[in-house]
C-alpha cells in the first residue's frame, strides 16, 4: 500500500495487483487475535474441567438452562452468548477469561429463540476442545431449577 500525496494519513490506495480482499481479511484476523489476547480469553473449557474443577450444576425450567459454576480469582467462565441447536441436540460451548473475581456464578440462557424440541433438556450436549460433544448430565428440573430460572428472568 502507498500513501497518496497530500492526503490523510488514514486515506491509502492498494498498489497495482495487490488483492484488496486479501489485504482486509489478514486485517480483520489480525484485529480479532489481537482483541482476544487483550481479553484474556482462552481456549475452551472441557466437560470434565467444568464439573470437577469448577463444580458445576446445571439446570433446566421451560425454556431456560441455568449453569452455576465456580469460578477462580482471574478465570471466570465466558459461556457463548448463544447456545446452539444441532440435530435436536443443545451445545454449550465456553472459555475462560482471565478477569473476575473469585466465588460461584449464574449463566443464563434462554433457548426459546432456538425453538428446540420440548424434550430438550435431556439433549444437552458440552463441546469440548477436541470438538467432541458430552452429554450433560444430570440436568436439573426440579425445583431449584424452577427458582434459578425464576431468578435469570428477573434479573434481566
Amino acid at each position: 500500500m502507498t500513501r497518496l500525496p497530500n492526503a490523510p494519513l488514514q486515506q491509502y490506495h492498494c498498489a497495482e495487483g495487490m488483492n484488496v480482499a486479501i489485504v482486509i481479511r489478514c486485517l480483520t484476523l489480525s484485529t480479532a487475535f489481537v482483541g482476544a489476547c487483550a481479553l484474556g480469553l482462552s481456549p475452551m473449557i472441557d466437560y470434565s474441567a467444568l464439573r470437577t474443577e469448577r463444580q458445576a450444576q446445571f439446570f433446566a425450567d421451560g425454556s431456560m438452562i441455568v449453569v452455576r459454576a465456580s469460578n477462580p480469582q482471574g478465570g471466570n467462565l465466558a459461556l457463548d452468548a448463544e447456545p446452539l441447536l444441532d440435530q435436536r441436540r443443545v451445545v454449550l460451548v465456553a472459555g475462560v477469561t482471565s478477569s473476575g473475581s473469585a466465588g460461584p456464578k449464574t449463566y443464563c440462557r434462554d433457548l426459546a429463540p432456538l425453538s428446540p424440541p420440548s424434550d430438550w433438556p435431556s439433549h444437552v450436549y458440552w463441546r469440548n476442545r477436541s470438538g467432541e460433544l458430552v452429554h450433560i448430565e444430570p440436568i436439573d428440573q426440579g425445583e431449584a431449577a424452577r427458582r434459578m430460572a425464576a431468578e435469570c428472568r428477573t434479573s434481566r
